[in-house]
């Protein structure tokens, strides 16, 4: 999955993918891009977007309850600085 989203989102320069311990129920994807973290929402959004489409291919045959996005500035790290990330749900089938 992290080479699809690297892939379809050029600028990231990290991803982390965190599955919940009771699989398929949480699926939570951090996004370490200061360009996408500072744009305008509608290309956030197109981002999620695409994660949701890369989701529903890797998940096909069971989606996860939940699922989210959350854009950090931080690109070096994986850890943000609290209550700065940028979370979206996404809207899986």
């Amino acid at each position: 999955m992290e080479d699809s989203v690297f892939a379809s989102l050029p600028t990231v320069n990290g991803v982390s993918i965190e599955i919940s311990e009771n699989f398929h129920k949480e699926l939570r994807v951090t996004l370490r891009d200061k360009e996408l973290y500072n744009a305008v929402e509608a290309e956030r959004t197109k981002a999620v977007e695409r994660i949701e489409g890369i989701t529903e291919k890797v998940f096909k045959e069971k989606m996860p309850e939940k699922a989210e996005v959350i854009f950090v500035e931080e690109e070096n790290t994986i850890h943000a600085k609290e209550g700065s990330e940028k979370v979206y749900p996404l809207k899986l089938k």
